[in-house]
């Protein structure tokens, strides 16, 4: 059995949508639609990365108090047969606008609503949303 790798990825919602990056030239899901993510660096734990990956990727500022654990999801992967937990926050408040902090790896930023999904939303973001079911959530 292949080891899990844990993920991180912050749910933004506002009113009934949710912040989602397009990512582009990152080999992994390119081209399609994510919450605000990515890996756990070494001696971080799971809030603080994801406080990290969304401030590094959307330039907002995220709280300890202002972010819960709303759900992991497992997930297999079928392009490189290694397996996946992502750790979804939800972030109940933020300081800032939301930006393209990264261009070469985010084509786009859209609040897009949570009951129409784009069809290419990655499964880590797409299965936590419909698990959570629709806002407002605690």
């Amino acid at each position: 059995m292949a080891d899990v790798v844990p993920y991180v990825q912050t749910l933004l919602i506002r009113d009934d949508t949710v912040l989602l990056m397009r990512r582009q030239n990152t080999g992994v899901g390119d081209d399609w639609w994510a919450a605000p993510g990515g890996c756990i660096e070494a001696g971080e734990d799971f809030a603080t990365a994801a406080i990290r990956e969304t401030a590094d990727e959307v330039g907002v500022d995220l709280k300890p108090a202002e972010v819960d654990l709303a759900i992991i999801v497992r997930l297999d992967s079928s392009h490189d047969g290694g397996a996946r937990a992502v750790y979804t926050y939800h972030a109940r408040a933020w300081t800032g606008d939301p930006v393209i902090s990264e261009p070469d790896l985010c084509s786009a930023l859209e609040w897009l609503p949570v009951s129409t999904l784009p069809p290419n939303t990655m499964a880590s973001t797409r299965i936590a949303i419909q698990l959570l079911g629709p806002p407002p959530w605690p």
